[in-house]
């Protein structure tokens, strides 16, 4: 079998209907939250949906507990997280942000000895 090569050949593009272009890249914000600390992420706009919420450490326990306040009078939701080994085990969840204002807070309720690293990601 010989194959040859087609050198002049114009390269076509195909538009499908219905499907719209992918968003920019995520906004990502990375955090150093020390133990007995609290870090807060607000979003007004309604456009961000959900956010991923990576909780690790460097090979130490991770004990935080996590809220989302959507909007001024509605009740948190909350979860408490303990991973033995962060570093071994990262935390990771996907939370869905409705309708904004939302507040995404991590609080590290662990000892000051054990800082954990909070990384929230906008639009996935």
């Amino acid at each position: 079998v010989k194959v040859t090569p087609i050198q002049d050949a114009p390269i076509r593009t195909a538009r499908l209907s219905g499907v719209t272009p992918s968003k920019a890249a995520p906004a990502a914000d990375t955090s150093i939250v020390q133990g007995g600390s609290l870090r807060t992420w607000s979003y007004r706009s309604p456009s961000v949906e959900q956010v991923q919420l990576v909780l690790s450490t460097e090979g130490l326990p991770l004990d935080a507990d996590i809220e989302l306040w959507h909007g001024p009078e509605n009740a948190p939701c909350k979860m408490r997280v303990y991973v033995e080994n962060g570093q071994l085990r990262p935390f990771s969840a996907v939370i869905e942000t409705p309708r904004g204002p939302n507040t995404v807070a991590v609080r590290n309720i662990g000892q000051i000895e054990f800082p954990l690293v909070a990384n929230l990601v906008t639009d996935i």
